[in-house]
């Protein structure tokens, strides 16, 4: 018997959120409770509840005898549980948009917009502050140091300047586009990442935090090409 991770996630994700209240509902309002569907969601809710109230919505340490749909340890309920997965999130148009929410609460609640996973690798531990704290104070100093750095070498001739200045533009664009292609990345692994959330996120936060970074260190060059594009617009 070996454990699938992409099913463990699955179950992880319906047993972590209110999927089974809205089961409920959907059975209630189901015209025929005796169809195959119907019985299946029922053993689906079944499933989920006793995940919640018996082993803290933990597919992995549940024994999987007392489980009838959703045994993440047997690589046979693969495709029932995949197709548990799309009637609870792709069967209706409100469930995707659900299914988007739930990546957002979780990428706010569970991971702290990322923070969470720089803590879980990285957080050093110091009784007097929490480890976000600390890794802020850490990081303002050091992005401190790198921008005072950057503006010596700025005050002095430097040959390689004229072509970092022509690539501003170009620079800025980029970041901008892979801080927002970052965010929405940490959106989808939110959903995917069941389980090990904060190392599965913790690439795209990695992303964030060099675009961040940059963007901050450049950010009088951002307002210079702010500037540049409102006069150009008045003229």
């Amino acid at each position: 018997m070996s454990k699938s991770s992409s099913s463990a996630n699955i179950v992880y994700l319906m047993a972590n959120s209110d999927k089974a209240d809205d089961l409920k509902a959907r059975l209630k309002e189901s015209k025929d409770t005796t169809s195959k569907e119907a019985r299946f969601m029922s053993l689906m809710v079944e499933d989920i509840e006793l995940l919640q109230a018996k082993y803290n919505s933990d597919p992995l340490i549940t024994p999987m005898e007392e489980l009838k749909l959703l045994k993440v340890n047997d690589k046979a309920y693969t495709d029932t549980i995949n197709h548990a997965f799309k009637i609870a999130y792709f069967q209706r148009k409100q469930d995707i948009i659900k299914l988007m929410g739930l990546s957002v609460e979780r990428y706010i609640r569970d991971t702290k917009f990322g923070l969470v996973c720089v803590d879980f690798c990285y957080g050093p531990s110091i009784k007097m502050l929490k480890k976000n704290g600390v890794y802020f104070a850490l990081a303002f100093s050091f992005l401190t140091l790198i921008t005072w750095f950057i503006r010596q070498r700025m005050k002095t001739k430097f040959s390689f300047r004229k072509y970092l200045s022509a690539m501003d533009k170009q620079l800025l664009i980029f970041v901008g586009v892979l801080l927002l292609n970052s965010i929405f990345f940490a959106l989808f692994l939110c959903i995917s990442g069941g389980i090990e959330l904060g190392r599965t996120v913790l690439p795209a936060t990695l992303f964030q935090l060099a675009a961040i970074s940059y963007l901050v260190i450049n950010r009088h060059k951002t307002t210079v090409s702010k500037q540049d594009n409102t006069q150009i617009t008045q003229q």
